[in-house]
């Protein structure tokens, strides 16, 4: 209830005052009727009885008319005095309609002002709720084009992921097709070592005949030289051949030991393959695991991405989102970068895998070479024996008759001797091999010197020498080759080694990658879940948020429309008070008009009552006839001091009727002043109105701070 309802009820309320004495009441000014009230109250009874015991006691009959006169003008004064009292009351009346018109004219000028204020307020809202509409529909507009940029940037992943699954597949292929490529090496391994043990046989063998061929060429210069000799020289020859052959037992035997020591070796290295195969195994299974792992991930992706997808479709995401997506692209592009370097390795591991198994095709192809070779040294050994088997022969049977072809022959032979020794040595060690070839041409050389000086002796010798340093001479060329061919060997068998290091630490790395990657996986894919998640909550807070803007918008819809209705309500107010206070006005102007009128007959009236008394006491009373009364003095007294405070009031009530007719209400304390006396005279009534004010304001102010915290809420 609005100050302007009560003030219309308390004047509505208004009713006549019917106050005992002058302390009751606080009006003094505004309620002098009062004191004519309660002075022109007269007590009939008593002065009728005692006119009757005068008239009695007297039985006079003027007397009478005396009385009737008495009360005649005794009526009249109080017809009288109830118009002046009734002229009073409508004065206070007209009075207080006053001050009310103006006190309701000042509340409905504050509440115009209050009600502007509103409407400028609710403007300022409205035009405020209108930027927040345009801001959230611009914020949808991004929202939605965050989220097709999310959903764009979800199809890519969901591309990334399947090419990471085949990159996956590829992978788990590739490492298949490379254990069957390790397979294959392991296989070739061990043919190569059995290519190696047979190859080291074989020198063996080769060093067992050039120690054969030696021992042969001892054997014949001892035989050139002990040819004269006879069966004790060649029974030591018989010796020196069982000796031969014990030591070349002796060296079959080392070289059986060494053969189980190679086989030791090969056992552990197969051991040694073995367990690389199980860690190899051990590897496989755990990609397959990883793979496995990554299937189930992507199960995961999967059902989150739908799940995803249907919080879109329920809300809107925001820029953060976004921004997540971007990183997790960079993440994806490292993890593709990553997965590109791995394939590259694997390529790269492919091409030497390659490259090792033509290298190793070409090991074999020149290890068939050297068997080769070896056969045709083997043969030539062999034809050279005969050979020398000949030679012996036809040297036994040449010595008895040239002593001297003897003696060049042991020359030849020891410096043939010599000459091997210097290519064995040759053989051992490569630096020296040229000069030792060198030194030897020329110790041929001098033989031949001494050959050709000697040719005239034996020519047969010197051919056969000849063809022996030709032979040697090929013996040497094949032990260079053999062991240009071990060396050779030796380089790639370390190559093959050095390419199988570096392709196992390749295998590590790649398998250290694949490990890397799937924890990158993993934690790309805690990463999606983790933005899923928090997606998902911005996006119900963002309902929420939505939710709540809506509700807000609809209040303050419901608050514009109240405000447009209370500002016609009080628009018409307005009107209807302005009417009512140009009404009042002129009622106020009427009653002034007619208070004085009121005033002037009843000063009139009274004149001349006071002087048809005067006249009628003088004509009808006398002293003589007069008879005294302790009743009748006092009424006398009564009246005289009733009429001189009636003509004192008469004047200030004149003069309080006057003011109130020419001044109007300036201060707004007056008025709380007459509201405050007014609810006092009011009673009762004012108190429930006072009762009801502090209810409306309590109920006005909850719904003023209602209105504020929207006002807040909007603005926030």
């Amino acid at each position: 209830m609005t100050f302007k309802s009560r003030l219309m009820k308390s004047i509505l309320n208004i009713q006549s005052p019917h106050v005992d004495s002058d302390s009751d009441s606080n009006v003094v000014l505004l309620n002098p009727s009062e004191k004519l009230n309660g002075g022109l109250t007269y007590k009939h009874s008593v002065d009728s009885e005692n006119y009757e015991l005068l008239s009695a006691g007297n039985s006079i009959p003027p007397q009478l008319s005396a009385e009737t006169a008495f009360q005649e003008a005794k009526k009249r004064i109080e017809a009288d005095a109830k118009a002046s009292v009734a002229a009073e009351a409508r004065a206070r009346a007209e009075a207080s309609a006053r001050l009310a018109a103006e006190l309701r004219i000042k509340a409905e000028t504050a509440a115009t002002e209050e009600a502007r204020a509103r409407a400028k307020a609710e403007a300022l809202a409205s035009k405020e709720a209108q930027a927040r509409k345009e801001l959230e529909a611009k914020l949808r507009q991004t929202i939605e084009d965050g989220i097709k940029a999310e959903k764009e940037i979800v199809a890519t992943l969901r591309a990334k992921v399947q090419a990471e699954t085949l990159i996956a597949e590829k992978t788990r292929v590739r490492a298949k097709e490379e254990a069957l490529i390790l397979d294959q090496i392991k296989a070739k391994e061990e043919a190569e070592e059995r290519a190696i043990e047979a190859a080291i046989v074989r020198r063996k063998i080769e060093e067992e005949a050039r120690l054969l061929a030696l021992s042969a060429t001892e054997a014949e210069a001892k035989a050139a030289a002990m040819a004269r000799v006879k069966i004790q020289e060649e029974e030591k020859l018989l010796a020196l051949a069982h000796a031969k052959t014990e030591t070349e037992r002796q060296i079959l035997d080392e070289v059986r030991l060494r053969a189980e020591v190679e086989a030791k070796a090969l056992a552990k290295a197969q051991e040694h393959l073995t367990a690389e195969t199980k860690s190899r195994e051990a590897e496989e299974a755990k990609l397959y695991a990883e793979i496995q792992a990554e299937q189930v991930t992507q199960a995961k992706i999967d059902a989150e991405l739908n799940a995803k997808t249907a919080a879109e479709l329920r809300a809107e995401a925001d820029a953060k989102a976004a921004e997540a997506a971007i990183a997790r692209a960079e993440a994806d592009k490292s993890a593709a970068a990553n997965a590109e370097a791995t394939a590259r390795a694997q390529l790269e591991a492919e091409a030497i895998a390659i490259s090792r198994a033509q290298a190793e095709a070409r090991l074999l192809e020149e290890i068939n070479q050297k068997i080769a070779a070896e056969k045709e040294a083997q043969f030539s050994a062999e034809s050279r024996a005969q050979a020398e088997q000949q030679e012996v022969a036809t040297l036994s049977a040449k010595m008895n008759s040239d002593n001297a072809a003897v003696e060049a022959t042991k020359e030849r032979i020891k410096a043939q001797a010599e000459a091997i020794k210097k290519s064995r040595e040759r053989a051992i060690a490569e630096a020296t091999a040229k000069q030792a070839a060198e030194e030897r041409m020329a110790a041929e050389a001098k033989a031949a010197a001494e050959v050709e000086d000697r040719a005239k002796v034996d020519k047969l010798a010197a051919e056969a020498a000849i063809e022996l340093a030709e032979i040697e001479a090929r013996l040497a060329a094949d032990a260079r080759k053999r062991h240009d061919a071990i060396v050779q060997a030796k380089i790639s068998i370390t190559s093959r080694i050095e390419n199988e290091q570096r392709m196992t630490e390749l295998a590590s790395k790649i398998a250290q990658a694949r490990i890397v990657a799937a924890v990158k996986t993993e934690e790309k894919l805690k990463a999606t879940e983790i933005a899923a998640s928090t997606t998902f909550a911005r996006v119900q807070a963002e309902t929420s948020a939505l939710n709540a803007i809506q509700a807000r918008i609809e209040s303050d819809a419901l608050a514009i429309e109240q405000a447009i209705a209370r500002e016609a309500v009080e628009a018409m107010a307005k009107e209807a008070a302005d009417a009512r206070t140009k009404a009042d006005q002129r009622a106020i102007a009427q009653a002034s008009q007619q208070i004085q009128q009121d005033l002037a007959e009843t000063e009139i009236i009274r004149n001349n009552q006071s002087a048809e008394e005067t006249t009628e006491e003088q004509a009808t009373f006398s002293q003589e006839d007069y008879v005294g009364s302790p009743l009748i003095e006092q009424y006398e007294e009564e009246e005289s001091s009733e009429l001189s405070d009636e003509n004192e009031y008469d004047e200030e009530f004149r003069a309080d009727i006057q003011d109130l007719a020419d001044s109007p209400i300036e201060d707004s304390t007056e008025l709380v002043e007459y509201v405050e006396i007014n609810e006092i005279d009011f009673g009762w009534q004012t108190e429930l109105d006072s009762e009801s004010t502090t209810n409306d304001n309590d109920s006005s102010a909850s719904d003023e701070e209602l209105e504020e915290d929207n006002r807040g809420k909007i603005f926030s």
